[in-house]
């Protein structure tokens, strides 16, 4: 059996859906379903589902396109009626291929589950934008002819990335062509209720990422769009400013839309997530707590959940522990399998091998701050010291932020760069400190450039160094300056957030450098520029700490194998191989 779902896998890969492959401008046919189809009996003996590949019309917003699909049918279900399901959207420049392993476990699960390729990627037409209104559009038509054609007791709608800001959309507007169509969801839904009865958006932006730098990802992705104009234009100003424009036409905000969501909610973010922060994803879930508890919100009191892994962004999508945990939680929600913990909060704990802690809140109860002042090379009580200079030289100092390209646990060093990379370190730890929560570090920035118009970046680390001089980067963050004068700035940087516990004897380093071409260009200004941290400047890291014996609530956390661990046995046991 095992062997037989991979060979249907294999020859699934190959195919792409015929109605799909019209040129641009021809008319769109979509594909007509035949429940009756042999293949499909043939299918359902052998494998337990059948495959079905489509081609659904999209009006869009700014053109007509395809939109390239394929379902899955479990044989315990009709063909059409009388199970619930799953709609699934892939992350920004991949295709719905990249999801056979999300689609495979829906369908053991008994669901039926329709996974698409949004406009301009994969084998839909179009042209790519960045999460943007024909993208919404194009959702609202999958829904429509999902719940036309197929009828499914009850939806939810999955996605990572590009996919996860997908699952936000489909509870905020898409529950009826009028609010699709006006992105207006102050619109009241369809007579028929809702579209969407659940939503698990998974490192899913919220709204634009507020970028002050000129990232690498944007140079690929303007690739990934089919070389979408509006990304080369948001680019043209790098050389000079060494920040990009706005991207015409990209992320229609959600953030300030979550009073519309009235669905229960499963977030997941990372701590390693460098492309889409996670503070963005965590601000999303307290607001949905707020009004999961206010008793003035009457409209609201479903189940939101906030899971944290240890993972690259992209790669939640093959930690089994994570995954096997949302859709246990989908199947409930959708299907009445049995109730997930009480729980609402699982987090990754980098001490027990990226093994799943549940916790009683976010964040932690009974968590305090504190100040660690920057002088000449150490962290401390007190400022002090002259300021230490940086020069805008191109430097390598992480792993990169693409999607799947992996999680950051790079080893650093205990050494400084001159002119580029500067140090600053604690003494030892004398007892087991755990920083679970948001860092951020104040820092007072001057340049040599007596106009105010002197520009730098800065690329920030956070890191448990041990005796031996290894170190383990655990919190990150990079922005970029303008308007830079010889007066000191006050800059306040949140860095992402972390869950790490520093042994004793271990000390804690901040490492900051002038630029990280692994993850943006470097800032052009030629003007030294310099971090400042005596008694008029006193630059400041604040750290966050949990209490190490706190008590976890019962129980039992999501467990699995993560696909940073072991990749070759995580796609094994996803996928049910005997390998």
């Amino acid at each position: 059996m095992r062997r037989h779902v991979l060979a249907i896998l294999v020859v699934l890969c190959a195919l792409a859906p015929m109605g799909a492959r019209a040129a641009g401008g021809e008319p769109c046919v979509p594909t007509p379903r035949l429940p009756a189809n042999p293949v499909y009996q043939a299918q359902d003996k052998t494998f337990g589902f059948h495959d079905e590949e489509l081609a659904i019309c999209s009006p869009g917003w700014s053109s007509p396109t395809h939109i390239a699909a394929r379902m899955w049918v479990p044989s315990t279900c009709p063909g059409v009626g009388k199970c619930a399901g799953v709609v699934i959207a892939h992350g920004f420049g991949f295709s719905k291929e990249l999801t056979f392993s999300d689609m495979l476990t829906a369908a053991r699960k008994g669901l039926y589950v329709l996974s698409y390729d949004v406009r301009g990627q994969g084998s839909s037409g179009g042209q790519a934008e960045m999460l943007g209104r024909d993208d919404i559009a194009d959702q609202a038509a999958v829904l429509a002819w999902w719940h036309k054609n197929v009828r499914p007791m009850k939806t939810a709608f999955y996605g990572i990335s590009q996919g996860g800001w997908l699952s936000w959309t489909a509870a905020i507007y898409n529950c009826g062509a009028a609010r699709a169509a006006h992105y207006d969801s102050t619109i009241p839904c369809d007579k028929g209720g809702r579209w969407i009865d659940a939503i698990v958006p998974m490192q899913g932006p919220t709204g634009y990422i507020g970028e002050t730098t000129c990232s690498t990802f944007l140079i690929e992705a303007w690739v990934e769009t089919r070389m979408n104009p509006a990304f080369a234009q948001a680019l043209a100003t790098c050389p000079t400013t060494g920040r990009m424009g706005p991207i015409a036409g990209a992320f229609v905000d959600v953030a300030h839309r979550m009073n519309r969501v009235d669905v229960p909610v499963y977030a997941v973010t990372s701590f390693y997530d460098r492309l889409v922060p996670a503070r963005y994803v965590v601000a999303a879930y307290e607001q949905l707590q707020a009004r999961a508890h206010d008793p003035q919100d009457v409209m609201y009191g479903k189940d939101v959940r906030l899971t944290m892994s240890n993972d690259g962004h992209g790669d939640v999508g093959g930690n089994t522990a994570l995954v096997g945990d949302v859709f246990t939680w989908i199947t409930h929600q959708i299907a009445g399998g049995p109730a997930l913990r009480a729980a609402k909060v699982a987090i990754a704990q980098e001490w027990a091998n990226n093994g799943f802690r549940l916790e009683r809140a976010w964040p932690i109860p009974g968590s305090t701050t504190q100040t660690l002042y920057l002088a000449s090379g150490t962290l401390g009580k007190k400022p002090g010291g002259a300021p230490d200079e940086l020069l805008n030289l191109p430097l390598w100092t992480s792993t990169p932020s693409e999607p799947f390209v992996g999680t950051a646990l790079q080893v650093d060093s205990p050494n400084p760069l001159p002119y580029s990379r500067l140090v600053y370190t604690t003494a030892p730890f004398t007892t087991l400190t755990e920083i679970t929560g948001e860092p951020s570090l104040t820092v007072y920035v001057s340049s040599a450039n007596t106009t105010g118009h002197g520009l730098g970046q800065l690329n920030i680390g956070l890191v448990e160094l041990m005796p031996n001089g290894s170190g383990h980067e655990f919190s990150h963050e990079r922005v970029g300056l303008v308007g830079l004068g010889p007066k000191p700035q006050a800059v306040r940087i949140p860095l992402s957030i972390a869950s790490q516990r520093i042994d004793p004897g271990n000390r804690l380093m901040l490492t900051i450098t002038s630029s990280d071409t692994a993850v943006a260009l470097p800032a052009p200004g030629p003007d030294p520029f310099f971090i400042n941290h005596d008694a008029r400047a006193p630059s400041f890291l604040t750290i966050p700490t949990a209490p190490v014996n706190r008590t976890p609530p019962p129980g039992a956390p999501p467990s699995g194998v993560s696909y940073t661990d072991n990749p070759l046995k995580a796609i094994c046991q996803t996928l049910g191989l005997p390998c």
